[in-house]
């Protein structure tokens, strides 16, 4: 694989595990909160909030997951989109609750660069292909809400109370908790359903695992101590 090539797939999977970024505009920088567009557009973009100068303003580069040197930076256009009746604002608040006074737009991707390479916006298919099943897929997950807080646990999430999956990709899930969103990656790139039905079993039946050994060990010290 080329060193492009190989830029453009690392650029994706940032923009797919990534919720957040910094944006900068007329000479000014901004944290936002953002998700990908999956409304069937045919050009990369992503679904943002932000405050009404920043989407008045004439350019837009995303700093993702924030503002350093090695991030990933994307040029893009911003158009506004309405708040309500919006399949792209409806998946932004679930995953992010209310935006406040914050104003919604559509990036899309103009051009990228990562580590020095200079990725054409062609490349960054961010699309998600589980899009039409993805509240099964979520639904599924959140059947055993003991099995998804365990997960986490392991994963050092922190506080993690009332864990809700909100969105399914090839690459992992997205977990909603109260002190935002979590990201946990599937061990290997899930390219159909069936593929990410089996990788989420995967990750949420470590929960018996996890208990087993538990016992194991607990059973191992009363032994000792006996």
């Amino acid at each position: 694989m080329s060193s492009e090539a190989e830029a453009a797939k690392r650029a994706v999977s940032i923009l797919r595990a990534s919720t957040s970024a910094v944006l900068a505009f007329d000479g000014r920088v901004a944290p936002i909160r953002y998700v990908v567009d999956q409304t069937g557009t045919h050009e990369p973009a992503l679904i943002v909030a932000m405050e009404p100068p920043a989407l008045r303003a004439s350019e837009h580069v995303l700093f993702v997951p924030d503002e350093r040197a090695e991030a990933l930076q994307v040029l893009g256009r911003v158009v506004p989109i309405a708040s309500q009746g919006d399949a792209g604002t409806d998946r932004w608040q679930a995953f992010h609750g209310s935006c406040g006074k914050l104003v919604f737009g559509r990036f899309s991707a103009l051009g990228a660069k990562l580590g020095g390479e200079v990725i054409d916006h062609t490349d960054l298919v961010v699309s998600n292909p589980f899009g039409r099943v993805q509240g099964k897929l979520c639904r599924d997950a959140n059947a055993d809400p003991g099995a998804l807080l365990a997960l986490l646990g392991r994963r050092g999430a922190g506080d993690v109370a009332e864990p809700v999956v909100v969105g399914v990709d090839p690459e992992g899930i997205h977990v909603r908790a109260r002190t935002g969103v979590v990201r946990v990656p599937f061990e290997a790139l899930c390219p159909t359903t069936e593929h990410a039905s089996g990788a989420m079993r995967g990750l949420l039946s470590d929960r018996a695992a996890g208990e087993a050994t538990r016992e194991s060990e607990g059973e191992k010290r009363r032994k000792e101590s006996a």
